[in-house]
């Protein structure tokens, strides 16, 4: 979750959600753990936030299935170089562990500002056909992604641009 904007955007937004951010950056995961000190010290506190400090790949193996209505995948690393590709976080396995712990009308949404990793996660997703159907056009990023987050930010005065996807768990259009 980077520094926690849109994820603490989503839940202030949507309080019957509870959401799981998972980050391996200490300092992101401060960001956020200051966020949610703010809201309480005004008496507007967010409850509905977990923080998963670490790979949230990791956690997908202990949660059970149908589980999640929605996995986000926001400006991951991605890993730019080939020889390094093993590492990115969309592989066969991921994605078949994600299609577990999803219910029957799951989603993934993935935002990303490098066009390998772009390219990566849909040849990743389309290995899978029977498993994902890509949801054209992909859902508006204000209903997921209402932030410019500063990794945004930063990418765009980079001359990047941001990249949008959405997979369908095939189950939900049988």
């Amino acid at each position: 979750f980077g520094r926690g904007a849109n994820l603490f955007s989503n839940a202030r937004n949507n309080q019957c959600n509870l959401y799981i951010g998972s980050e391996i950056h200490q300092p992101g995961i401060g960001a956020l753990a200051q966020e949610i000190e703010r809201g309480l010290e005004i008496d507007n506190a967010v409850e509905n936030i977990r923080i998963l400090p670490g790979d949230g790949i990791k956690l997908l193996s202990h949660l059970p299935d149908n589980y999640l209505d929605c996995i986000l995948i926001t400006f991951p690393d991605p890993w730019p170089k080939e020889l390094h590709s093993q590492w990115r976080v969309i592989q066969i396995d991921t994605v078949r562990q994600m299609k577990r712990v999803l219910n029957s009308d799951g989603r993934v949404l993935v935002a990303t500002d490098a066009e390998c990793f772009d390219s990566w996660s849909r040849e990743i997703f389309s290995k899978e056909p029977t498993e994902w159907k890509e949801i054209v056009p992909c859902p508006p990023r204000q209903e997921w992604l209402p932030i410019i987050s500063y990794y945004e930010q930063k990418g765009m005065n980079e001359g990047r641009h941001t990249m949008l996807q959405a997979w369908l768990v095939q189950s939900a259009i049988n």
